[in-house]
């Protein structure tokens, strides 16, 4: 039941972090070359992920071998973070060439998204910091 509401959570905290990017058009963490396919890759991950969790009746109450509040929190925060993390690891990994770091001068925020990745953002901060 844990690992069903974890990987529920992750699912569709992927699928709407894809659909973020394609919708402001953060190029630097999306995973797809174009903007239709985070849509595409959305709309599966967050429908797929309802349609499976809430396909079974999984309506048990804590006393009963339920999940209590604080660990559906927990199981959340958990979930959230580590789709958050595989977004950014892996937008990078994928685009690994792609951006232009040194070409945009003093962008800051979620706005260097646009332009390059995540790690092509946090090396460039950390050559400027020297």
């Amino acid at each position: 039941m844990e690992l069903d509401y974890f990987l529920f959570v992750f699912m569709v905290s992927l699928g709407v972090f894809q659909l973020v990017a394609s919708w402001v058009k953060l190029e630097g963490i999306s995973f797809f070359p174009r903007r239709y396919l985070g849509y595409i890759f959305a709309t599966v991950m967050v429908s797929g992920g309802y349609g499976w969790f809430f396909g079974i009746d999984r309506n048990i109450a804590d006393t009963a071998g339920g999940i209590s509040g604080p660990f559906l929190f927990g199981y959340m925060f958990g979930a959230l973070f580590l789709a958050l993390v595989v977004t950014l690891l892996f937008s990078s990994a994928v685009k690994a060439r792609w951006g232009r770091p040194d070409s945009e001068g003093e962008q800051r925020g979620l706005e260097v998204l646009k332009r390059m990745t995540f790690i092509q953002a946090i090396n460039r901060d950390l050559r400027r910091n020297r």
